[in-house]
C-alpha cells in the first residue's frame, strides 16, 4: 500500500472530530499514521517542521472525517493538500460554514478544489458522492440501548458561544457537551432517550444512526446538508419542533454500506499504483 496519512481534526477535546477518522474503522487501514489538519498552525516550529516532513513523504493523504470544508480556519492548509500532487482522498468530510444566527437557513457548495482530489466522498446531502462520516462503522451502533427518557439535550460545547445554543428548560441530567468524554458514554447517553435535541453534528448523526428522533438546533452550514433531514428550531422553541421528528429505521446499515463501498474504491487507489510500480 501506498504510504498513506489520514488527516483530520486530532488536537482537540471534541470526541466527533476525534473519532471520524476512516482508518480507525478498516483494519486495513489501521497502521496508517493521523495528523491533525491544524498542526502546521502551532507555535512550536519543530513541530511545523516535522507535519510538513510527514506530509511530503506521504505519496496519499485521506482528508476527513469532520465539518472541514468551507471553513476558513482549515482553507489553507486543505488547498495546500489538494494541491500537492499527491493522491488526495476526502473522505466523509463536510460543510461546516460559519455561525447561523438566523433560521433562514445556509447551504454552501462543495469547495471547488475537490474536484481535483484523486476520489471525494462528502458526508453532505446531495454531494455527487455521499460518503457519510466514518464513525457509522462503530459496533457501539449495533448494541441495544434502553431508553429511560423521552428527551435529551447534546451540546456542541466546543463551540463559541455554545451555552446560547442550550435551551433553559432543560434540567443539567438530561444535557451533555461533546467534550471530554468518551464515544461510549455519548452514544450511551444519546441511546437513552426517544428524542435528542441538539446543537452538534454528531449529536444528531449518532442519534440518527441509533434509530432515535431528533430536534437540531442549528450551528453551522453542516446542519442544513443533512443527509437524513431533521427538524431545525430556535433553542427556546425545541418542543414545538418534536412532533416533526422522525427516525430513519434503515440509517444505520445505509451509512455503513457506504463507507464499505468506498473503502473498497479507496483501497483500488492505495494499492493499484503499488502493483504498477513492483511491475516496472
Amino acid at each position: 500500500m501506498l504510504n498513506t496519512l489520514n488527516i483530520h481534526r486530532l488536537e482537540t477535546g471534541n470526541i466527533g472530530d476525534l473519532v471520524a477518522a476512516p482508518v480507525l474503522y478498516f483494519e486495513e487501514l489501521a497502521k496508517v499514521e493521523r495528523l491533525d489538519i491544524l498542526g502546521n498552525a502551532v507555535s512550536d516550529q519543530k513541530q511545523v517542521d516535522t507535519w510538513y516532513d510527514k506530509v511530503r513523504q506521504a505519496e496519499a493523504i485521506i482528508v476527513g472525517g469532520g465539518g472541514l470544508l468551507a471553513m476558513e480556519k482549515f482553507e489553507g492548509t486543505l488547498k495546500e493538500i489538494i494541491e500537492s500532487g499527491k493522491k488526495v482522498i476526502v473522505w466523509g468530510a463536510g460543510n461546516n460554514k460559519g455561525k447561523i444566527d438566523s433560521l433562514l437557513g445556509m447551504r454552501v457548495a462543495t469547495p471547488p478544489e475537490i474536484a481535483k482530489c484523486t476520489l471525494a466522498g462528502t458526508r453532505d446531502a446531495g454531494a455527487a458522492n455521499w460518503v457519510p462520516c466514518a464513525s457509522a462503522m462503530s459496533p457501539l451502533f449495533s448494541k441495544q440501548y434502553e431508553i429511560t427518557r423521552d428527551v435529551v439535550f447534546f451540546a456542541n460545547k466546543a463551540m463559541a458561544g455554545n451555552s446560547s445554543y442550550i435551551p433553559r428548560d432543560f434540567p443539567k441530567s438530561a444535557i451533555m457537551g461533546n467534550m471530554n468524554h468518551t464515544m461510549d458514554e455519548i452514544v450511551a447517553f444519546l441511546g437513552s432517550a426517544n428524542t435528542v435535541v441538539t446543537s452538534s453534528y454528531h449529536g444528531a448523526y449518532w442519534a440518527t444512526l441509533l434509530g432515535r428522533k431528533v430536534v437540531g438546533i442549528p450551528t453551522s452550514s453542516k446542519f442544513y446538508s443533512l443527509h437524513h433531514p431533521v427538524p431545525l428550531s430556535h433553542p427556546a422553541d425545541w418542543q414545538r419542533f418534536m412532533k416533526l421528528a422522525r427516525s430513519y429505521p434503515d440509517a444505520l446499515e445505509e451509512c455503513r454500506a457506504a463507507n464499505r463501498t468506498f473503502f473498497t474504491k479507496v483501497m483500488d487507489e492505495l494499492t493499484t499504483s503499488v502493483k504498477k510500480r513492483s511491475l516496472n
